[in-house]
């Protein structure tokens, strides 16, 4: 009885570490489509720059119907940060395993080409 016990034990511990990693890593795949799915929709920006390089922070949220809420954009210029809103506001961001109404940070750097 003995040895079943930790024979199930060790079961248990095995399969929640698993579940841990794999949380891990699809949370890292997320960020990644996210970050490729902002990335497209800001789409061409090279007529908005007025140095070689500008850098923002962009928090949003995704909302249960999948659209994309910018709360702010922490940046310099202010037409940097009215582009990214106009841009990005309330496109739908079809992404699979995201977690709605979290809160996300992204940093964004334009470079003009």
């Amino acid at each position: 009885m003995k040895k079943l016990s930790i024979v199930i034990l060790l079961t248990f511990m095995t399969v929640f570490s698993t579940f841990s990693n794999n949380d891990e890593r699809v949370k890292k795949e997320v960020n990644n489509r996210l970050r490729i799915k902002i990335e497209n929709l800001l789409g061409d920006y090279q007529n908005i720059l007025d140095n070689t390089e500008e850098k923002a922070s962009i928090k949003f949220i995704i909302n249960r119907q999948g659209e994309i809420i910018v709360l702010s954009v922490n940046t310099e210029k202010e037409n940097i940060a009215k582009f990214i809103k106009r841009k990005l506001n309330y496109k739908v961001a079809t992404i699979k395993n995201v977690k709605f109404l979290r809160t996300y940070t992204l940093p964004v750097k334009f470079v003009k080409e």
